[in-house]
């Protein structure tokens, strides 16, 4: 079955980020390429296996496998965990050495079918020479590997000058298949700059080439028949070793693609598989942005109504504020009162006290005669009408007592009886102890002594002179129906009765 012709399963797949093109190891079917990014997040070497000196580093172009640091006597290598097909294949990578004196020793392209761990020599071995494997060219010791040779090291290396590509056997530099397996290369692979390298095998030719300027040369720099399967088997393990010896240098790879078929891999396919991967991370950001912005908006509406609401929540909390203040001051106010209502409820009682069981005594009120009683206990005369002045709001009542006088016949259409020689400003409206004082709680309807002298009288509110302390707008009144105290607003109408003298 020829190269062509036959179907390949993809063995595997694994990736390295780079910003320029990425690391990608694919298996047989389309060419393989994936988003770029600089990220060392990103990327996935669980597919190959590190040796010696070689590691993954982040640097300012993104991450690179790092064969060798530029450091004396070191050997790195890279290969697959698991051996890949090998009858016909096409690999694509880009290398970089930085020489940090006259730098050495080289990069060498490699299948080997001995194990993943593979590192071979030091120095002028370039980590692909070995002995043991080397050593009468053991056919046992499957090997072949593509060197990228950095120093002159003689004839028993097959070295013709400092800067080569030579195609090698068995694990041994100097097993050339003949010499048209290797070839000088200009300028020097050392440079510090970016190198592109091919190779390809369609299952009878191996074609090597290599360049800087990214474009797969037409021509190829080593193209050589042979067949690999009597040299490797169908599969191997693939990678890359390098080496310094007493000349160093900082060896990377930089991107690496393997692909189990023959399918030559160009920079500008990479490049037109980018494009077209970046138009579409181009139209899923439009449509992120869409998002965005529809978000953004939907995030300002919420915004003013947020705001619309704190507003009302401040207004609220104020509100609140004021009303518990309010309800703290009411509190205050009302505790306050009740400790004056217990004052003067103890008053009272005293008051009651001093007259209970006097209120039936003969002498204590005498009719004078003259429209007036006398409390003989008090001191204290009083009105005979007890309802001559009607019912009057508080003021009224107040004026009413303070105008009365001896000849005030007829006052709101009723006579007082009058005829003590008083006169205007001797009358007045009584204080709550006063009106209390001709209160006899032994009676009722009204609770006034038996066989009291007083006519007119009414079972009902009379006011005091008394203003209730906490709430100046009302005044305290004795309900002489039963002789209990109690407050009332200054703008109704109760029932007045006048006294003068005491106080």
């Amino acid at each position: 079955m020829s190269a062509t012709s036959q179907t390949h399963r993809p063995h595997f797949l694994t990736q390295w980020r780079h910003p320029l093109v990425p690391w990608v190891i694919a298996g047989a079917g389309s060419l393989a390429v994936f988003p770029l990014s600089a990220s060392s997040e990103d990327m996935d070497l669980s597919s190959l296996q590190l040796n010696g000196s070689a590691t993954t580093l982040n640097t300012a172009e993104g991450t690179v496998l790092r064969l060798t640091p530029a450091e004396t006597d070191k050997t790195g290598s890279a290969f697959t965990k698991n051996q890949v097909k090998t009858t016909s294949f096409s690999t694509f990578f880009k290398f970089r050495i930085e020489p940090h004196n006259t730098g050495g020793d080289g990069i060498v392209f490699v299948l080997q079918s001995v194990k993943p761990d593979y590192l071979g020599e030091a120095g002028s071995a370039i980590g692909y020479y070995s002995e043991v494997f080397c050593e009468g060219n053991n056919s046992s010791k499957k090997s072949l590997g593509v060197e990228f040779d950095t120093w002159l090291n003689g004839d028993w290396a097959g070295d013709t000058t400092d800067n080569h590509v030579a195609i090698n056997t068995h694990g041994c530099l100097n097993a050339r298949l003949n010499d048209k397996t290797v070839a000088d290369v200009t300028p020097s692979f050392k440079n510090g700059e970016i190198w592109y390298a091919w190779i390809n095998y369609d299952g009878s030719q191996l074609e090597v080439r290599t360049n800087q300027t990214g474009q797969r040369p037409d021509e190829p720099l080593l193209a050589h028949s042979l067949n690999l399967t009597q040299i490797l088997g169908s599969t191997a393990f693939v990678g890359f070793t390098s080496s310094t010896g007493y000349e160093y240098a900082d060896q990377d790879i930089l991107s690496w693609q393997y692909e189990e078929r023959f399918g030559p891999v160009t920079v500008l396919e990479q490049i037109k598989a980018l494009e077209k991967q970046k138009e579409a991370l181009q139209q899923e950001l439009a449509q992120l942005q869409e998002q965005y912005a529809s978000c953004q908006s939907a995030l300002e509406d919420s915004t003013q109504e947020t705001e619309a609401l704190q507003q009302e929540l401040a207004q609220l909390q104020e509100q609140y504020t004021l009303l518990q203040s309010e309800l703290e001051d009411t509190t205050q106010k009302l505790e306050e009162a009740k400790n004056q209502a217990a004052a003067l409820q103890q008053e009272i009682d005293k008051v009651k006290n001093a007259f209970a069981g006097k209120g039936g005594d003969a002498t204590r009120l005498t009719d004078n005669g003259d429209g007036t009683v006398t409390d003989n206990m008090t001191g204290l005369i009083w009105l005979k009408n007890a309802s001559c002045g009607d019912r009057r709001e508080w003021k009224e009542a107040l004026r009413f007592a303070n105008t009365l006088f001896d000849g005030s016949t007829r006052i709101n259409g009723k006579d007082c009886g009058l005829s003590d020689n008083s006169k205007a400003g001797d009358w007045r409206l009584p204080n709550t102890h006063e009106l209390l004082s001709l209160i006899d709680l032994s009676q009722d309807k009204p609770a006034l002594p038996s066989g009291y002298p007083f006519y007119d009288v009414q079972n009902t509110y009379y006011w005091s002179s008394t203003t209730n302390a906490e709430r100046t707008n009302y005044a305290w009144y004795v309900y002489l129906d039963d002789g209990q105290v109690y407050i009332d607003g200054k703008s109704y109408s109760n029932y007045m009765w006048p006294v003068r003298g005491g106080q």
